[in-house]
């Protein structure tokens, strides 16, 4: 009787208990009583947004599933006055909310990457790529500035010959179109293009100096010229390339280790044998991205000290080449043991991969740094002279037979093709405030002397004047070359004796010389259109592209606080760092370096050398003034031909 009264008292606590919790808990009615009408564009929005950032086809909305997901949301959301709501149309979905939705998200993002673009000027990246699901060519133009990237067209060139006249008119025709809320092509501060067109630099300048005469004389006078540049990033590749190519022994190393990765990748009881030994997957490289190369053999070193070779020589490798039924099957087990351990002719195998791998990294880290995001021109001066000396590697055994040859031969050859396509860093370096106290080379000089005549009239002379005050630190405190981290930040702020070299400045430190951006958009079009989805309209998968180049890229809450914290803790640098880096800028035992750009080098006048006619300069682009009140203006293209022809590049990379 006690264990039954103990059962019914806890029975009735339990009871009581769930009724206070269900009165604490609101009542569907509750939710009724305030539901909302729901907004159908709202909600149409919203689905659209969803499958575009995911990248899911439009056909979406036509499954049962899906459409059970949107109305057990929408009551679950006490929506009122659709008892069951199940998202919009294929048709409607694919025209009016894709429409709505793309002017919506586009604008904004848009507006965000170009506001600035009129004063600080926009790179534009041009590339070209053949589809796998359409097999057309097709050519993508992208805008990237401060604020990030954007995708600004993608046509398809069915039809259509694939001249660089052709190329030059496209980009000129979009870039005028799409940016013309922002200033068009006077907001355009550097082309970047695939190594392919380097010969159409010259016919892109002038096309775009004439286009902005067109649009505003006035305007045209007041904006510096366009810079031309290919791709760093690809040049990079290129280097790796070139060391590869150029020396024997280096194919056969790489040869051998592909052979071993191929293998181990191939057959899926060896790589569980390694995968169990401890090591990693092992990479494979591509005939396209040169780079991956370096990849591989970074792979296969780690596994190296990861058990690869005491895989070989283990009574697992032993009964896993016995299991093979066939003595070809074996002899190509055997003969990858053999090559692991350096056997036969692989001897020293490892040796030379060590060699290759140290040799390697500094430029496939430079191409890296140019492949990220943000990348700036003016880094690329310093990496290129810190190359010699980072890729000088001890080969006291000559393992590998005229590779250091190969590899200076390699520098020398990518340097005169940096200098004579992509001169936009060499005057990068010359307005950088970080090497002030460092001495100009001679072809340094040559361009910043071209770039300032190309100019024009009375400003072409004022801003060399305030080249050389720069360069010999006039009017710059002490404390100005102090934690110099970013020169366009410097510049920004900079000294009031500089107002028209800052304006130059500003620009020329925002370049950025890669076209990596059109790589990633490229990506992601291969995303959305694919080989079971090759059926979209260009105009339609164009809009999918953009929205998802915008959107799925676009930080979450939680990464937007992640990142905040983590600006808020860096580390920041100590008096004593501070203080080495002020000596080794600002110290006095360098004589101040003056560069000796006289007025008497001008030939240049105020006639523009595309047309022939007379630039007048007017309006708000030319507030300046001189000393007898007549304005300043920029007037002419950067003939860079010409000045590649009266100051050839040196013919190796200056120590």
């Amino acid at each position: 009787m006690v264990l039954l009264r103990e059962h019914e008292e806890a029975v009735a606590t339990a009871k009581r208990h769930r009724v206070a919790r269900a009165r604490k808990r609101p009542r569907v009615d509750f939710f009724k009583s305030r539901a909302v009408p729901l907004d159908l564009e709202a909600a149409e929005n919203a689905v659209m947004r969803a499958v575009a950032a995911l990248g899911l086809p439009l056909s979406v909305v036509e499954n049962s599933h899906f459409q059970d997901l949107l109305s057990t949301l929408a009551s679950c959301a006490g929506v009122k006055g659709v008892p069951d709501y199940r998202g919009p149309s294929r048709r409607k979905f694919s025209t009016v909310v894709l429409d709505r939705v793309f002017e919506q998200e586009y604008g904004v993002a848009r507006t965000r990457v170009l506001h600035d673009a009129g004063e600080e000027g926009a790179t534009i990246s041009c590339d070209a790529m053949t589809s796998r699901a359409s097999k057309r060519c097709l050519v993508n133009v992208v805008a990237q500035t401060r604020n990030g990237a954007i995708i600004v067209d993608v046509t398809d060139t069915k039809f259509q010959r694939k001249t660089n006249r052709f190329t030059v008119d496209y980009i000129v025709k979009v870039c005028d179109k799409e940016l013309e809320a922002f200033g068009g092509l006077l907001a355009v501060n550097e082309i970047v293009v695939d190594g392919g067109m380097r010969h159409a630099m010259k016919l892109m300048r002038r096309a775009v100096h004439k286009r902005r005469v067109e649009t505003n004389a006035a305007l045209a006078a007041g904006t510096p010229p366009v810079i031309t540049s290919v791709c760093v990033a690809h040049t990079f590749n290129l280097l790796l390339k070139d060391t590869h190519d150029h020396c024997s022994a280096v194919k056969d190393t790489v040869t051998a280790v592909k052979s071993i990765v191929r293998y181990f990748r191939r057959n899926d009881k060896a790589h569980e044998l390694l995968v169990r030994a401890g090591g990693k997957r092992l990479k494979i490289s591509t005939d396209v991205r040169f780079g991956s190369t370096f990849d591989m053999i970074q792979r296969f070193l780690e596994d190296k000290l990861q058990q690869l070779r005491k895989l070989v020589v283990s009574a697992s490798w032993e009964a896993f080449c016995a299991s093979h039924p066939t003595l070809e099957k074996k002899g190509r087990a055997k003969a990858v043991a053999d090559a692991i351990l350096g056997r036969s002719v692989h001897e020293h195998l490892w040796s030379k991969v060590e060699i290759l791998e140290k040799t390697w990294k500094p430029m496939f880290l430079a191409l890296r740094h140019f492949d990220a995001q943000q990348a700036r021109l003016h880094t690329l001066y310093p990496a290129l002279k810190r190359l010699p000396a980072e890729t000088r590697v001890q080969d006291p055994h000559g393992l590998l037979p005229g590779f250091q040859a190969a590899v200076t031969d390699a520098l020398a050859e990518r340097w005169k093709y940096l200098c004579e396509h992509t001169p936009g860093f060499l005057l990068a370096h010359a307005l950088n405030p970080v090497y002030l106290g460092d001495t100009l080379d001679a072809d340094v000089k040559a361009f910043t002397r071209g770039y300032f005549r190309s100019v024009g009239g009375e400003l072409s002379r004022q801003l060399r004047r305030e080249f050389q005050d720069f360069r010999a630190k006039v009017g710059i405190d002490f404390e100005d070359l102090q934690d110099i981290g970013d020169p366009f930040g410097w510049w920004n702020v900079a000294p009031g004796a500089f107002p028209q070299l800052s304006i130059v400045a500003k620009r020329v430190m925002l370049l950025t010389g890669t076209a990596t951006e059109c790589e990633r958009a490229w990506k992601d079009y291969n995303g959305v259109v694919s080989l079971k989805r090759n059926r979209l309209s260009r105009e339609r998968a164009a809009k999918l592209v953009m929205l998802y180049h915008h959107m799925h890229r676009a930080p979450s809450g939680r990464a937007k606080a992640a990142r905040s914290s983590a600006a808020a803790n860096a580390p920041r640098p100590s008096a004593a760092g501070a203080a080495a880096a002020a000596q080794h800028i600002g110290s006095d035992d360098s004589e101040d370096e003056v560069v000796e750009l006289s007025d008497s080098d001008d030939t240049s006048s105020d006639v523009d050398p595309v047309g022939g006619h007379h630039v007048t300069p007017m309006g708000p682009a030319a507030a300046a003034s001189t000393s007898d009140g007549e304005p300043l203006a920029f007037g002419g293209t950067l003939d860079i031909d010409e000045y590649h022809s009266d100051n050839p590049p040196p013919p190796a990379i200056p120590q």
